[in-house]
Order: structure tokens, then C-alpha cells, then sequence
């Protein structure tokens, strides 16, 4: 039997703020980060991902030992879910569904923006946050992870980067 993996018990409100309440977490403030996602419905799918993704990986812990492919492999997953729902509102006439993929530089904007929110209402000094810094920083290290793979693969095939490159942040599924 396995445990879940528990973040602290939810600390008192006169104490700690709402981070959904924060310019950091929200969409359209002031505040603009490399990565974010271009729409409204773009940043609250990027939102709903990484609480999803933060979610499994606590679920199906050790958190601490989680590697950066982890959020990879969650990411593609949850892309190619996105994708079968559009599908399949195509197929039910739903001409106007449109797939978006969400990228590692959307995710890492979006975990960027929920420390960020964090910090500024004060969760700093709790077991939360520092499970939110554990997967920022796995995330982050994805995102270095595949500009390494996009470099090693420019000066393989330099012909064939630009393809990759387009392929890697398109509209079609990760697989």
C-alpha cells in the first residue's frame, strides 16, 4: 500500500492569502511572462494542467523523486486528451472547436506566475510551497531538457530544425 504523499493542512486565511486572487495568477493584469499563453482559454488550460500535473505527482509520490520527463509525460498526456475532446465535438458538428497545444514554456509561465502568487500571499514559509518550488524547478529543467535536444538536433540536421521546432510547439498531438 502506497501513501499519498500530503501537503500541509490548509493554513489560515487571515494569515495566508488567495493565490487565485493574485495579479501574478491571473490572465490580462500587467504582469507578462516569457510563455505565457496567447488567450484567455489557452492560460486557464495551462493553469488546469500544471494544479492537474502537481496533483499526480504528489498522488503518486514521492514528489521529491519526480523527474523532469514526469511532467513531460503528464504534459503530452493531457495535450492528447485535449485533443480527443476536440475531436470528438467535431465529430458531434462542432465546426468551431479548435485544438491548442499547451508547450513546457506555457506550463513553466504558468508555474512561474504560481510562485510568483505564492510568494506574495505569503505561503512562503509553508510545506506547500515548497512542493510548488520542487515541480517549478522540474519544470523549468524540462524546458532547458528540450532547448538542449532542439540544439544538438540543429547541428545534426540543420536542414530539419525549423520543421522540429514548428512540430514541437504545433497544433498537433505529441505523439
Amino acid at each position: 500500500m502506497t501513501m499519498i504523499e500530503q501537503t500541509t493542512h490548509v493554513p489560515d486565511a487571515e494569515r495566508f492569502g488567495d493565490i487565485s486572487q493574485s495579479r501574478f495568477y491571473k490572465y490580462g493584469t500587467e504582469i507578462q511572462l516569457p510563455g505565457d499563453p496567447e488567450t484567455p482559454e489557452d492560460f486557464a488550460r495551462a493553469q488546469s494542467y500544471l494544479e492537474t500535473i502537481t496533483h499526480h505527482l504528489l498522488e503518486f509520490g514521492p514528489v521529491w523523486e519526480k523527474q523532469p520527463q514526469d511532467v513531460v509525460y503528464e504534459l503530452d498526456y493531457h495535450n492528447a486528451w485535449h485533443q480527443y475532446e476536440v475531436e470528438q465535438e467535431r465529430k458531434a458538428g462542432e465546426q468551431q472547436a479548435e485544438y491548442r497545444a499547451i508547450n513546457l514554456h506555457n506550463l513553466r509561465a504558468l508555474s512561474n506566475r504560481r510562485v510568483l502568487a505564492l510568494e506574495e500571499a505569503g505561503w512562503a514559509v509553508t510545506q506547500d510551497y515548497q512542493v510548488v518550488r520542487h515541480v517549478d524547478n522540474l519544470i523549468a529543467t524540462a524546458v532547458l531538457e528540450q532547448e538542449e535536444l532542439e540544439q544538438l538536433m540543429a547541428a545534426a540536421y540543420p536542414e530539419d530544425i525549423a520543421a522540429f521546432r514548428v512540430s514541437s510547439q504545433a497544433e498537433e498531438a505529441p505523439f
